[in-house]
């Protein structure tokens, strides 16, 4: 390739020659070339081409990669990625990031020896704008996104086992994956030959593997007659393999797993299954699979299965297998049949009369002894298998309970409590303080040790409460800040607090000057216990499970409690380290609420107020592709965000749903505002809905309706294209455990998504949340189906709800129900079992400041969850919406409780007449739809906005708390003009 390296829009040009070739093709994107030619090519990102010329003599194939470099804009000085643009791969093709979404994705990757590796490459799965990142000598790297989703990082070294990692990215922050362990293939190998006869019996026994829990491996029976196809990612044959090089390896670690596994499932036993001549083999008739049971499963268990799909990202259900027992019918010491349901007599599970077959491949008496329990199931194609049983808590396992806020040791906002004219120390913090008079004037020069480079901030975390549980085994406290990971674990005692140092640098040693979010991750750690799986699912796998069996997990369990915190850091320069004049002030372009006095002292300009963000208040429809707040809605319900910060709305009564981009520009994007179900297959924007309610987007930009008058859910992909994925059109109940678009429905009141593939439907007029899995298989998993209150701390397929209008999910895998009709709102933990965490049952307004569970709700009819873990829940009747933070106490955050609307004011005082649904977008503001049928309907948001005018010059003045105006973006004094300007330290001083 000539050149090998082009900047984005550039082309290079392939030149190849061929000898005693009949054919010549290159991929990928060409196809059939000319035996000896030369193409001109302009990839977007950085691709390797193959050439395969084919002859008489067989095949030949040749590689060239070009490099695609990066064409990006800068990063606006100051702002989050001006600091880290220089980790930008050359390989992205972004001609800009966006500056509020610039953030980092961290981590490292050891072998299984914990030692650093080298040379990794990570890309963002379909995501190949990003580029490349590459692994140091201490196995570490950086790669810069755009955050506000999942996305799933893809680890790629030659001779290791592809790995991913999903991770929540923030805006203008860091996401740190934990280590990875990468693992090369098992050594051991057997050659496969399909000659075409069925009573060819072959198998494979992987390399045993042996820790604490016991022996096992995996062994793989194939017949003769079986045929397997290479296929491309799409699943179209590629060539029919005739022979094949079989491989299973085990991930015999959490950290070596081929990807996260859903919430809801348990590492038990994981295994990679290949051919070493393709990278994606599909057979047509099933191959059974064999592992020792050495966790001693019962006997007739149901064994649930899945698999990892590395092309979507994402783990999928398959048939559940079963564990059976060995047996010797004829007693020559050789295994001839199996039980599968634990009677000790042979079972014919292929239902074909014969019960040999079943038994077939296992003669070795060496491996397979008559009277041991193997784990059977079947397979149809070659990726990494998971065999997990569900897990959760027990019954005396509680959350993590500590009592008040971490403390950052900082200067508090406001202004000091001196204790003495000169030097002192700041009230409630370590801050040092000193004033040295300017003879002649009114200023002074003032010393804050706070605000020197070796500064060490100490961040004390209070890990848990007065009490804790019998069964604590430990307590782990995580804090993520400017790309560190600090980590400390604690005995599991009663009031416990953890206690970091942080120096005020990032995780490349530079200083972060100005205020910094970070989090606190607090974790009550328990042993955990397998759920067996029910019997009424075909596929168990990352289903919640019936009982607790006798089994020991494989892993620990624990309950997380997430907390975000702020630090300030303040690094002057302009006179001496630590020293600043009295009347010079600076803010950072990151964070323009806060200023940094000179005398010290930080002061905050958030005037959060309630705005009209869409609609004009008076019902209609009209105001597409202009300003959003001078548009006209109908009965908005639904409120969804996406990552990229553009908020959809359903329009229920205008039977739409509406857009509004970053720019504030509302548009249509899906309904023709004609009543009725039509459209799939065509344009969203073509198509009709009726009685629209629930909204939300998944991190691929897949819009989902809970299109409530037709009980069915509409999906729109980012291509703008409608289909169904649940529902057939007809009110009633049926369909679990089969495929959704068969299923009955019945006025689907809202739907929320997961970062595992997974659709959760508030399935409103039969009391019930199913759930659609990634095959597209719907389940319930709460309710009865009979309308009531019951069922809290057990399975919450055996609770009562009241229709439910509202369901969430957050980055842990609990789903939230607003059960509407008992004032409640409702959580599903990771092992199935439901709880009340808001609303005592009493239809009303009480309880602010209290704990959620004691407070009155009425009618709440949605309800939404934070990255923190914060519930927000439109309390519809009460014209109120309010918050739940991670310990439990309930506030309102918007509405006084009129019917109205009001805005322009402090959140709690405005109206907020019978809000519907309720959206966070990455950023933390808050918007909820507000309706009352021919009155009022608009979107309102809530956000802090700060002293960012400064930077446009309008000429307003600001004042700081006390009401004294103390700022202005230009004045004159005796001494000429003073303003503002841009210092390298990436701040804004004026004085």
């Amino acid at each position: 390739a000539t050149p090998s390296t082009i900047t984005f829009g550039e082309t290079s040009l392939l030149s190849w020659n061929s000898a005693n070739a009949a054919s010549c093709s290159i991929s990928p994107g060409i196809g059939s070339v000319a035996l000896n030619d030369s193409q001109t090519v302009s990839p977007e990102n950085t691709t390797t081409y193959t050439i395969t010329a084919t002859g008489p003599g067989g095949s030949a194939t040749d590689q060239v990669k070009i490099t695609v470099r990066a064409d990006i804009e800068p990063q606006p000085e100051g702002s989050f990625g001006s600091r880290y643009e220089d980790l930008i791969p050359p390989d992205a093709t972004l001609q800009s990031y966006d500056v509020k979404r610039f953030s980092l994705i961290n981590g490292s990757v050891l072998d299984s020896s914990d030692q650093p590796i080298a040379d990794v490459l990570i890309t963002i799965l379909h995501h190949p704008e990003y580029g490349t990142a590459q692994t140091d000598a201490e196995g570490n790297f950086s790669l810069p996104v755009e955050g506000g989703t999942t996305m799933t990082a893809v680890y790629n070294k030659d001779s290791l086992i592809t790995a991913h990692r999903n991770v929540d990215v923030p805006w203008n922050g860091f996401a740190i994956i934990d280590p990875i362990v990468m693992i090369a293939a098992d050594t051991k190998a057997t050659t496969i030959n399909f000659d075409g006869n069925p009573a060819t019996i072959m198998n494979h026994n992987s390399t045993p593997v042996s820790d604490e829990f016991g022996t096992r491996s995996c062994t793989l029976v194939f017949t003769g007659d079986n045929r397997a196809y290479e296929v491309d990612a799409n699943g179209n044959t590629i060539r029919e393999l005739t022979t094949g090089t079989v491989r299973a390896t085990e991930f015999a670690t959490i950290e070596s797993m081929p990807s996260v596994l859903p919430p809801t499932s348990a590492y038990t036993y994981c295994v990679e299954l290949s051919f070493d001549e393709a990278k994606r083999v599909q057979f047509d008739q099933p191959v059974v699979v064999w592992v020792d049971n050495f966790l001693g499963f019962d006997i007739g268990s149901i064994v649930p299965i899945g698999y990892y799909d590395r092309d979507k990202g994402v783990w999928v259900p398959s048939d559940n297998g079963v564990v059976v027992k060995l047996l010797d019918t004829n007693g020559d010491g050789i295994v001839d049949a199996i039980d599968a349901d634990g009677d000790n007599l042979a079972d014919d599970l292929d239902g074909d009369g014969e019960t040999a077959d079943d038994a077939q491949g296992l003669e070795d008496p060496s491996i397979y002894v008559p009277g041991t329990s193997f784990w059977r199931s079947e397979i149809t194609h070659f990726t990494p298998w998971d065999c997990n049983w569900s897990y959760g808590f027990g019954e005396n396992d509680t959350e993590p309970n500590a009592e008040g806020e971490t403390d950052t040791d900082e200067q508090k906002e406001g202004g000091p409590c001196k204790t003495s004219s000169n030097s002192f120390i700041a009230d409630r913090s370590r801050v040092f303080h000193e004033d040295i008079s300017i003879p002649g004037t009114d200023m002074t020069l003032h010393y804050a040790s706070n605000r020197v480079n070796d500064y060490l901030s100490v961040i004390k975390v209070p890990a848990s409460g007065e009490t804790v549980s019998a069964n604590l085994k430990q307590i782990e406290v995580y804090l993520f800040l400017a790309g560190h990971k600090f980590h400390q674990t604690l005995d599991p005692l009663p009031g416990q607090v953890a206690t970091f140092t942080w120096d005020g640098t990032d995780f490349l040693g530079d200083p972060i000057p100005g205020p910094l979010k970070g989090e606190v991750w607090i974790g009550f750690v328990y042993n955990a216990v397998y759920y067996a799986s029910s019997d009424k699912l075909d596929q168990s796998f990352a289903q919640a499970g019936s009982y607790v069996t006798r089994v020991r997990a494989r892993q620990e369990v624990t309950s997380w409690r997430k907390e975000e915190i702020e630090l300030k850091r303040d690094h002057p320069d302009v006179i001496a380290e630590g020293w600043t004049l009295s009347p010079h002030h600076r803010f950072y372009p990151i964070d323009l609420t806060r200023v940094y006095k000179g005398d010290g002292t930080t002061d905050i300009y958030s005037p959060n107020l309630l705005n009209r963000f869409a609609g004009i208040i008076t019902p209609g429809y009209a105001g597409d592709d202009g300003p959003a707040a001078q548009a006209q809605l109908n009965y908005p319900k639904g409120v969804a965000a996406d990552g990229e910060g553009n908020i959809y709305i359903a329009d229920a009564n205008n039977n739409r749903v509406r857009m509004v981009n970053k720019d504030r520009v509302i548009t249509t994007i899906a309904g023709n505002g004609t009543a009725g179900y039509s459209g799939d297959g065509s344009l969203a924007a073509a198509a009709q809905l009726q009685g629209i309610s629930g909204i939300a987007v998944d991190n691929n930009g897949n819009l989902y309706i809970a299109d409530s008058g037709n009980h069915r859910i509409r999906k729109v992909s980012p291509e703008g294209i409608i289909t169904t994925v649940a529902g057939n059109g007809v009110s009633g109940f049926n369909g679990d455990n089969a495929l959704a678009i068969q299923a009955q429905i019945s006025l689907p009141g809202d739907v929320a998504v997961d970062s595992f593939g997974n659709i959760f439907i508030a399935d409103t007029g039969n009391h019930r949340i199913r759930k659609i899995d990634p095959n597209g298989i719907i389940t319930t998993i709460a309710g009865t189906g009979i309308s009531g209150y019951s069922g809290d701390e057990g399975p919450a397929k055996e609770s009562s709800l009241s229709s439910p209008r509202g369901v969430a999910v957050d980055t842990l895998g609990n789903v939230y129900i607003a059960d509407t009709y008992n004032d409640r709102i409702r959580r599903i933990d990771i092992g199935g079992v439901i709880t009340t965490v808001a609303g005592n049952g009493i239809s009303g307004f009480s309880g602010e400041g209290i704990q959620a569970t004691e407070a009155s709700l009425n009618d709440p009819v949605d309800v939404a969850v934070d990255r923190e873990g914060n519930l927000y829940i439109a309390d519809t009747q009460n014209n109120r919406i309010r918050r739940v933070n991670v310990k439990g106490v309930i506030v309102t955050l918007a509405g006084d409780g009129t019917i109205g609307v009001k805005t322009g004011v402090p959140p709690k005082e405005g109206w907020t007449a019978r809000p519907q649904g309720i959206a966070i977008d990455p950023e933390g503001r808050v918007y909820f739809s507000v309706t009352y049928p021919g009155y009022f309907a608009v979107v309102l948001e809530t956000g802090a906005s700060g002293i960012g005018s400064l930077l446009s010059g309008n000429g307003q003045a600001y004042s700081d708390p006390s009401g004294e105006t103390i700022y202005h973006p230009v004045w004159k004094s005796a001494h000429g003009h003073h303003g503002i300007k841009y210092r390298h330290s990436s701040s804004l001083f004026f004085i």
